[in-house]
């Protein structure tokens, strides 16, 4: 038997998540893989850390791809409203200097972010995907404004220019959830894939888990593999609960300040103590395991 009542909460956090992301993003990209919203990443925030990370990284990448990056020889990135209001505590300076070096923030080892940004602040020069050397002091080549771009408050504008005085700019917006919007960003029609089972209300949600007699997430399964194999889902899936419960781990094992210069102090391993006082686990799994055991 489905349960009416639980499967109308779900709804509602699920249209509320759709309803907090720009309106020219929900209507021009209604299809979301639930790997479009779970993301590994770095942080603290998806949208001032991983959202500027991705636009300096699709621009690098974009020069690439029309074979000049070794023709350039600087690299200026601005970047507006909240980005530049709040981008210090939220990491987004560190997200572009390792977007710039090749680095992506789903494969990096963070133990070596310090290391690496401390270079470049060092140097005064970043290699451009770890291959292109050019100087690059972050003090005056990463900008921030604090008005806004037209379209959305979190803007960023990467400008280059070649050793021939060619001058390349492009503009992102951080729209949210790690997702980035280029300006003048046409969306591919052929990309649209059609859903066994598409909603574009919570209406219709609850319509197809009742025709499927279970719930949202067997909708969503369904779904899913338009994109995926089950295979395929089950592994990335597995993927991201590995990633999740180490970060989890660390977070509660790890004292201190956290990283971005606001000087707060970590709060979860004092209330880990608080709550397994005598614990002294080397691994996530043995951990999370006693975890389930306490009353």
């Amino acid at each position: 038997m489905v349960n009416l009542s639980n499967i109308r909460e779900l709804t509602i956090l699920v249209s509320n998540f759709f309803g907090n992301l720009t309106t020219f993003f929900v209507a021009n990209i209604e299809q979301l893989s639930v790997f479009d919203i779970l993301k590994i990443g770095v942080g603290p925030s998806s949208s001032h850390t991983l959202g500027p990370w991705k636009a300096v990284q699709r621009f690098i990448q974009s020069i690439q791809k029309a074979s000049k990056l070794s023709q350039i020889s600087s690299i200026t990135v601005e970047l507006y409203g909240s980005l530049s209001k709040t981008g210090k505590g939220h990491g987004t300076d560190i997200a572009i200097m390792l977007g710039l070096s090749g680095e992506d923030p789903e494969t990096i080892d963070t133990n070596m972010i310090q290391q690496k940004t401390q270079l470049i602040n060092r140097t005064r020069s970043v290699d451009l995907l770890g291959i292109h050397p050019i100087t690059f002091d972050p003090k005056t080549n990463i900008v921030f404004r604090p008005e806004k771009l037209p379209y959305h408050p979190n803007g960023i504008r990467v400008w280059a220019e070649t050793e021939d005085g060619e001058r390349m700019l492009e503009t992102y917006y951080s729209v949210g959830g790690g997702f980035v919007l280029k300006e003048g960003e046409i969306i591919d029609e052929q990309s649209i894939r059609n859903l066994p089972y598409p909603a574009q209300t919570p209406q219709e949600l609850v319509t197809h888990a009742l025709e499927l007699n279970g719930s949202i997430q067997d909708v969503l399964w369904e779904n899913e593999q338009t994109w995926r194999t089950k295979d395929e889902i089950k592994a990335d899936l597995l993927r991201l609960w590995e990633v999740m419960l180490e970060s989890v781990f660390l977070g509660c094992h790890t004292e201190g300040k956290l990283p971005g210069g606001l000087n707060v102090t970590r709060r979860a391993p004092l209330m880990h103590k608080k709550l397994m006082p005598d614990s002294d686990f080397q691994k996530p799994e043995d951990w999370v395991a006693a975890l389930t055991k306490l009353n």
